[in-house]
């Protein structure tokens, strides 16, 4: 049985595993033949996994993130004696070290890792960096009023939105993708992924039932007002891509299509995650859904050996131009 195998049987026996750590998630988005898989093994048994993406790039290998994905990283098995924080610091470290002596070689590592692991120590130890990042998230779905959370202002968008749009579900990958890249487009920019990829990866989603588009439509004209592509596992849902056209920027339809969706997932998921933003203005949007800010770690490693020259080369050159 190939690394890739044993994963995949891994994975199918915990359902607590990100979705974006899926084997058929990193198929469709990274493609089959650029991720691997390290498994770290104690007496027989799997105890932590770490997926990741390996693209050749100019200077060398970058381990990195593949389109559309929020995290990747580590996922550990604890046992009963890790409930001490001495062992289970010890132990993480223990596995963290294990992986990192696994890794292929590489010129640069950039990897967000999963907002349940907090101890980035042995990567520190070897190198690495870290930096904080941000996601917003509205939790206890299931038993919390979480529309009240929302802001007053977002409240009133939601019911005037209800007024004027119909809530559907299931919009083509076509029809998905044209609308999202024509409202891009119309800003003068591109879409980073091409429509092959998009309907690979949605085809993947509704095969495996981790997923949905979701869209509301003008009442009288029928054209589509907002979108959402949302995936989901056990544990979360997952926003990850959400478009309105221009006209429809002040009419409520993305604040009544998020309340929908939320409402849609509230069944059997606790939390709803928009997957950021550290972009000013998009995080003020996402704060007022009742959200609560959740930091996870960005992990990451230089190595190419042409950026210190690069930088060396830059300084003789300012010093020549000052003299």
């Amino acid at each position: 049985m190939t690394k890739k195998e044993k994963y995949s049987e891994f994975f199918n026996q915990h359902n607590d595993i990100c979705i974006f750590s899926s084997p058929w998630w990193l198929d469709a988005t990274a493609g089959a033949e650029n991720w691997d898989v390290i498994l770290v093994e104690r007496d027989g048994d799997i105890v932590a996994t770490f997926p990741y993406v390996l693209k050749r790039g100019r200077f060398g290998n970058h381990i990195g993130m593949p389109m559309l994905t929020q995290k990747l990283g580590p996922y550990i098995v604890y046992g009963e004696e890790q409930l001490n924080e001495y062992k289970r610091i010890e132990y993480e470290n223990g596995i963290f070290a294990a992986i990192i002596s696994e890794l292929p070689d590489f010129a640069l590592f950039n990897v967000n890792f999963d907002i349940s692991y907090r101890n980035w120590l042995e990567f520190y130890w070897n190198g690495f960096k870290q930096t904080s990042k941000y996601t917003y998230r509205i939790e206890n779905l299931q038993t919390s009023d979480w529309f009240e959370l929302f802001e007053k202002s977002k409240r009133k968008k939601v019911r005037k939105g209800e007024k004027a749009f119909e809530f559907r579900q299931d919009l083509s990958a076509d029809e998905f993708y044209d609308c999202f890249a024509e409202v891009i487009e119309g800003r003068n920019d591109e879409v980073s992924y091409s429509k092959d990829f998009f309907c690979k990866l949605y085809n993947v989603i509704y095969e495996h039932k981790a997923g949905k588009t979701f869209y509301c439509a003008d009442n009288e004209t029928g054209e589509v007002a907002a979108i959402k592509f949302i995936v989901w596992d056990s544990s979360t849902a997952y926003d990850i891509i959400g478009m309105r056209p221009k006209k429809y920027n002040s009419s409520g339809s993305t604040e009544f299509l998020t309340y929908k969706c939320v409402e849609y997932v509230a069944g059997f998921v606790n939390c709803f995650d928009f997957e950021g933003s550290m972009i000013k203005g998009v995080e003020d949007a996402y704060r007022g859904y009742g959200t609560r800010q959740t930091e996870y770690f960005n992990i990451s490693k230089d190595s190419r050996l042409i950026i210190p020259l690069l930088k060396d080369f830059r300084n003789i050159v300012m010093k020549l131009i000052k003299k």
